[in-house]
């Protein structure tokens, strides 16, 4: 004996239907308690006399969809997956599928295909605190949010290093670059390929990094300043340090999607370097803008150019401040140089100087409103430079372990 399941609509269609055959409901009144036409309920109603209630079940019911895939085509599907994407994401994975398999599969009817095979396992939903998005800002280039992210981006094929880059508030528009550790020679480098791309935005909304501003209470006054904060007052954007890594939390959400989305399109390119990377970047970060970034509320552009009176080369540097020697010299780094072409070196002695340092690391002398060339003269014995906890592990990475040598001259006992 066959079995079928049998729905409480169903039901009440076979209760109306008997009235109706007693005569107790009119076939108008069933009309209007089922909510059907005159004449489906008299073709209900030939079904429900000919086979009862079974009658009334829809006859498609148990059967395979005519639309749905077929089984040897989820198992290749499978099978590509695990073979080439086996720890891409149902979306990612479904575009691979396309664009090198052509292959066109729904991400939802994917994401049902690897949960079943064990490939991809559904998220938990989040029980934290609830943080709500702020609106975008209306113009573009009104608001930058700039972060790192640490990771690492080349898997096995290259060192860990960090992902630099900025996210516009209005549009979602990024620009990025890989720099070996999170430092503000590798801040100033993106700010700077910005501002010529695009010129200075209205404001930079970051986090407390000491990069940003000075963290020392003792020394937390207003006039001291880092030297990213000197280049952004200068070029007038306004400096704006986050509470909480929520608060910037577009440019947070940025790097959950490219430590998925850009860590695998890396490893179909081999990209096994940061200057690999940041080639690769110049040609990804275009055709994921044109992809995913919006279009900003207002046609009005929040950038203003460069002032006039401000030299780019002069901007991005570092300075330090030195005393002129008796001799025309400075230390620098454990590093003593000599001031070239100088036509007044009495005027020179004893006297403070800023020295300047460009992002190649070329050095000059400013003293008196006025450039001094310098050459190296000789080295000394140089300080071990203060790293924070970021430069630290960065510097760990590319140490690597310690040599048999090493070990015998300090004493510790070498593994077997």
């Amino acid at each position: 004996m066959r079995l079928f399941e049998v729905s409480e609509k169903e039901i009440k269609r076979s209760q109306v239907l008997q009235a109706v055959i007693q005569g107790s409901l009119t076939r108008t009144q069933a009309s209007q308690r089922l909510g059907i036409t005159l004449r489906q309920v008299d073709r209900l109603k030939k079904r429900f006399v000919k086979n009862g209630i079974v009658g009334l079940i829809h006859h498609s019911r148990g059967r395979s969809s005519g639309r749905g895939m077929r089984k040897e085509k989820g198992d290749e599907i499978i099978r590509i997956v695990g073979e080439f994407y086996h720890d891409f994401g149902p979306t990612l994975a479904s575009e691979k599928l396309f664009e090198r398999h052509k292959i066109k599969v729904s991400r939802e009817k994917l994401r049902q295909l690897m949960m079943n095979a064990g490939l991809w396992k559904g998220k938990e939903r989040k029980t934290s605190k609830a943080y709500q998005r702020r609106r975008r800002r209306s113009r573009r280039g009104e608001l930058l949010q700039g972060d790192a992210s640490p990771h690492a981006w080349f898997e096995d094929r290259g060192e860990k290093c960090d992902l630099v880059s900025f996210i516009d508030d209005a549009t979602g528009h990024i620009t990025a670059r890989f720099e070996p550790s999170e430092t503000k020679e590798g801040y100033m480098r993106l700010l700077r390929s910005y501002i010529e791309k695009h010129g200075c935005p209205e404001a930079l909304y970051v986090d407390k990094n000491s990069i940003f501003r000075v963290n020392n209470r003792k020394n937390n006054s207003k006039s001291s300043q880092t030297t990213f904060g000197r280049i952004v007052k200068e070029l007038g954007i306004e400096l704006i340090c986050a509470h909480s890594p929520q608060a910037k939390g577009r440019v947070e959400r940025m790097y959950n999607t490219f430590q998925d989305r850009v860590l695998k399109e890396m490893r179909l390119a081999n990209v096994c370097s940061i200057e690999e990377g940041n080639r690769f970047l110049e040609e990804y970060l275009p055709i994921y803008n044109a992809r995913f970034s919006k279009e900003a509320a207002s046609l009005e552009d929040g950038h203003h150019r460069v002032f006039d009176h401000l030299d780019l080369d002069r901007v991005f540097t570092l300075r330090e401040e030195r005393t002129i020697s008796k001799s025309l010299d400075v230390s620098i780094g454990g590093q003593i140089y000599q001031i070239l072409n100088c036509s007044t070196p009495r005027r020179l002695m004893n006297k403070k100087a800023t020295i300047f340092f460009d992002l190649d690391r070329t050095l000059w002398l400013e003293c008196q409103s006025k450039r001094y060339e310098l050459v190296l003269y000789r080295e000394t014995e140089a300080e071990l430079p203060e790293m924070d906890r970021k430069q630290l592990d960065n510097w760990l990475n590319r140490k690597g372990s310690m040599t048999v040598k090493e070990r015998l001259v300090r004493g510790i006992a070498i593994p077997a």
